[in-house]
């Protein structure tokens, strides 16, 4: 599961919806392999509605900042702006030379429908969980993999009743 802060979550729906009706990407990095509390949208070499790649040297320039921050890239994000949340063949063959989590947005009309995030176990891509939390705070829910469009939020009071589960991608 990924825990991504509230903040990197909604800069990532507004960069994928500002770059809609084509398809975008961008990395999330935390200061561990399974938090992201960043969000870094990436310039696109390429794009369209049927595929995008990013731009060579925008993506390195991120990973060379995540690298010197002292984080890690969590996961990979992009959109379908078709309304499609199932990761493409394409995808796919990613995920196995990247093995960060996957995630994909699926947008309509420039409207967020669904998010999911894959996860890579040995040669296999599977559906996990998402969780989204309050900047600083880390989430401790864990779903099943079969919940993966489910996302637990955390407001950090630590009040009872501050945690709420519902539908990704409302925040």
């Amino acid at each position: 599961m990924v825990t991504i802060d509230s903040a990197a979550y909604r800069e990532m729906l507004e960069s994928l919806q500002g770059a809609a009706p084509a398809e975008a990407v961008g990395l999330l990095a935390g200061p561990i392999p399974d938090i992201a509390t960043v969000c870094r949208p990436l310039r696109s070499a390429r794009s369209g509605s049927r595929g995008v790649i990013a731009d060579p040297r925008d993506q390195y320039a991120a990973e060379l900042w995540i690298q010197r921050s002292g984080m890690c890239v969590v996961a990979l994000y992009h959109s379908h702006p078709d309304g499609c949340v199932h990761l493409s063949e394409r995808d796919r063959e990613l995920s196995m030379r990247r093995r960060e989590t996957q995630i994909v947005v699926a947008l309509r009309d420039c409207q967020v429908l669904d998010v999911r995030a894959y996860a890579i176990v040995g040669t296999h891509v599977i559906a996990t969980a998402l969780s989204v939390a309050a900047p600083g705070v880390r989430s401790t829910s864990v779903a099943r993999p079969t919940e993966a469009p489910l996302a637990t939020f955390h407001d950090g009071s630590g009040a009872r009743g501050s945690d709420q589960t519902m539908a990704l991608p409302i925040l």
